[in-house]
């Protein structure tokens, strides 16, 4: 997807922010500020959220976020490959990975623990530790080439692990086949790939791998109306996109309205800020013309 891309600010994800300021682009390893890394676990001990399912979590997570800045490119940065993150700013991944890993450290550590909560709780590294998995193919930091740039590769690291599933409704879902090449082709918008070139075969390897044996069920926009009672609120939403050489163009967690509408909470490059739509997913999706549908991601 545009995810950690150029187009990162353009359409939001895929392959991060090379065309961004050098201001913008913070190396935030273990870097957080508002809100911090304890007071969000309190609050999730303190309002019992390990009772709710799995989405509702990961729904309340992200639903603390809102309003924190839209941030582009907070991967990149000097030297080797690390782990970087903060809670002060996102783009549309890095929001759905961090609150993701905040759950699965928030539900695991109710598992491990016979649903009494310990001091571990506040362990920040076992919430590095989730991150790792969720953002590095089979959960090993070894390079740039280990981080997993192309949603495709993501989604299809998260159902190898059993992290989530893919939504199949049967007489809508089509079948979605990535055509990635973006990276190699133009590995001069990449700090990374034009400091360690031979990084670039690797690259390609990658998107020939997943061009080859990767392919989704997913819903064309124009059937997301009928999706109705079939996507929950927690789903995460995968956008993907017609533009040369990328998969997907962006990625959200399905809410629903007052009124029942589904819509989505993400990192909006557009409003500069992370929210929650006032449109209905189908009029968002409507609205941007290189948007061609959806993969519903539901965690297990």
């Amino acid at each position: 997807m545009l995810k950690r891309s150029i187009h990162r600010m353009l359409v939001c994800c895929l392959l991060l922010g090379i065309v961004l300021p050098a201001a913008s682009l913070t190396s935030c390893s273990s870097v957080q500020t508002q809100p911090p890394y304890e007071q969000l676990m309190q609050q999730a001990r303190t309002s019992r959220w390990d009772t709710l399912s799995q989405q509702a979590q990961l729904l309340h997570f992200a639903r603390a976020f809102i309003g924190q800045a839209y941030v582009g490119g907070s991967l990149e940065g000097d030297g080797p490959e690390q782990l970087r993150y903060r809670f002060d700013g996102f783009d549309c991944v890095t929001l759905v990975e961090t609150a993701w890993a905040l759950q699965r450290h928030l539900h695991n550590h109710f598992l491990d623990h016979d649903q009494q909560p310990d001091s571990s709780l506040l362990d920040q590294d076992a919430f590095r530790q989730q991150l790792v998995h969720l953002r590095y193919r089979n959960a090993l930091l070894e390079d740039y080439t280990s981080r997993l740039h192309y949603t495709s590769d993501w989604i299809a690291d998260k159902l190898r692990h059993n992290y989530a599933e893919v939504l199949v409704l049967p007489g809508l879902s089509q079948t979605f086949r990535p055509d990635v090449w973006f990276m190699s082709k133009h590995s001069d918008k990449y700090p990374a790939l034009k400091a360690q070139p031979a990084f670039i075969p690797i690259m390609a390897a990658h998107e020939a791998r997943i061009r080859e044996t990767l392919s989704f069920a997913y819903i064309p926009k124009q059937h997301v109306p009928q999706t109705v009672g079939s996507i929950q609120a927690g789903d995460i939403l995968c956008i993907t996109t017609h533009l040369p050489g990328l998969d997907f163009s962006h990625m959200g967690i399905a809410t629903a309205g007052p009124d029942g509408t589904l819509r989505m909470l993400h990192a909006s490059s557009a409003q500069k800020a992370v929210v929650e739509t006032q449109q209905s997913l189908k009029d968002y999706l409507a609205d941007i013309s290189h948007h061609t549908g959806i993969v519903v991601l539901r965690l297990r």
